[in-house]
């Protein structure tokens, strides 16, 4: 693979989280850098790294590793958003907030006077 990818954070940021192998990027003037390299690494390995370095980052080549983050992107998204309604719950799970069967029935409950 030949890498060229902008990372929003300075290069010294960047080259703390990256293996050795994949190179050092250059400053880019602004704050930001750039990694130009070549890798035999798969592109998923190459996607999950860039990833970690945890900062912006644009990925200009390859287009396949491109590809495969929007992929990845949209899979992680649903990932992380609430499960189905027809999913149900582990036992031990608290209710969701404003669930009908977490509130209280005021018959039940007992009052300092009943108490």
């Amino acid at each position: 693979l030949c890498l060229d990818v902008w990372f929003g954070a300075p290069a010294e940021f960047v080259t703390a989280r990256l293996p050795a192998h994949l190179g050092a990027p250059e400053p880019d003037g602004e704050g930001g850098c750039r990694l130009r390299s070549s890798c035999t690494d798969s592109l998923e390995w190459v996607a999950l790294r860039l990833a970690l370095v945890d900062c912006e980052f644009s990925v200009r080549e390859p287009p396949q590793l491109v590809e495969y983050l929007e992929s990845l992107g949209a899979r992680l998204t649903r990932a992380a958003r609430s499960r189905p309604a027809a999913e149900p719950k582990q036992e031990g799970e608290p209710e969701q907030e404003g669930d009908p069967a977490q509130e209280a029935d005021p018959a039940q409950e007992v009052g300092p006077e009943q108490g």
